[in-house]
């Protein structure tokens, strides 16, 4: 029987976590699901923990990929072989409360939208507390634009999503970089178009050392797969032929990501240098430039500039690299509209 949802873990060199995180989907107050335990070949005993949850119930089942190509790909590959109606994806660190699926099929069903997203919370391993996340979308149905995909944080981990409409629409991980999660997340806004919130803290995310996150913001150098991200992304768009429909979200959710590593000591010369190289490839800022209407509207309404944004900043150091003050003075201005205060 077609379960009618799939639940995508995968897993490499998790074995002080991954139980708790099978735990917590056995105990489920739905029931009509399965759990694809992809294995991207750990050294550690994470797998005899999978496979004891294969033997106890058959809803879990045992994926191996070939070699370790990383956690983008051993999601993708629960893709393809997903037979739920419905598919969502739990890191094998983390944990969830026993009606988190319960809840996220009864609002998809509901509400008719290609995806439900819900709250979450932090666990912070090293002191054992938690704290809540600050809502980044809007309760209930929400429908989505550039500011709301930009802070949403690129994470695959917290959406309940259609299959058919993942597949249609080849919304898939970035493969063999870091980041992986923000293409993800950028395909699947590209069109969704509407979504339902679901405000519960129903995730816990869990923050520990030695997280392929945490060391990429460490310095093992592979922050700078970001721009890789990009141009991915980039390409998505040429190809769907939607690229001036979504470019500002381009920007937006790239932006707000980069802008952070931009300005982190050890990699500002070699990010600045980089992202300069990417921009021309790309044929920046022609292909982002603000059209005359768009000018003269800020120029109506300009306010006053969030001071904090990181990604104001971002955009306005971008503008700069453009070679004439003319175009520089209309981004400016064209930036100052974008982030006034409400």
């Amino acid at each position: 029987m077609t379960p009618a949802i799939s639940v995508v873990v995968p897993f490499y060199n998790v074995e002080p976590y991954i139980a708790q995180c099978l735990k917590s989907i056995r105990n489920q107050t739905f029931t009509d699901f399965e759990v694809l335990c992809v294995d991207d070949h750990g050294q550690d005993k994470s797998l005899s923990v999978v496979e004891k949850y294969v033997r106890l119930d058959p809803r879990f089942k045992l994926i191996r990929q070939e070699k370790n190509c990383g956690p983008g790909a051993a999601r993708n590959r629960g893709i393809r072989v997903a037979t739920g109606k419905y598919i969502t994806f739990i890191d094998p660190d983390d944990w969830v409360e026993p009606d988190l699926l319960e809840k996220e099929h009864a609002a998809i069903v509901q509400y008719g939208v290609d995806s439900v997203w819900v709250g979450h919370r932090n666990y912070y391993e090293d002191d054992g507390s938690f704290k809540p996340a600050a809502p980044q979308v809007p309760a209930g149905l929400v429908k989505l634009d550039a500011e709301i995909v930009a802070g949403n944080q690129g994470a695959g981990w917290n959406k309940l999503s259609s299959l058919a409409f993942l597949r249609r629409y080849g919304v898939e991980f970035d493969e063999g970089i870091f980041h992986e999660d923000i293409g993800f997340v950028f395909r699947l806004c590209c069109f969704a178009g509407t979504i339902y919130q679901i405000p519960d803290a129903l995730y816990n995310y869990r923050h520990r050392k030695g997280s392929t996150s945490t060391n990429a913001i460490a310095g093992n150098g592979k922050m700078m797969d970001m721009l890789e991200g990009w141009r991915r992304s980039l390409a998505y768009l040429r190809e769907r032929g939607i690229f001036e429909e979504k470019k500002e979200w381009l920007l937006r959710l790239y932006g707000e990501h980069y802008a952070l590593y931009l300005f982190l000591k050890p990699y500002k010369l070699e990010g600045t240098a980089r992202l300069r190289s990417f921009l021309r490839e790309i044929g920046f800022p022609a292909a982002f430039e603000p059209t005359q209407a768009e000018v003269l509207k800020a120029v109506a309404g300009c306010g006053t500039v969030h001071s904090w944004n990181l990604v104001y900043f971002f955009l306005l150091a971008l503008s700069r690299l453009h070679p004439t003050a003319r175009t520089r003075e209309k981004w400016k201005t064209w930036l100052k509209v974008k982030f006034r205060e409400k």
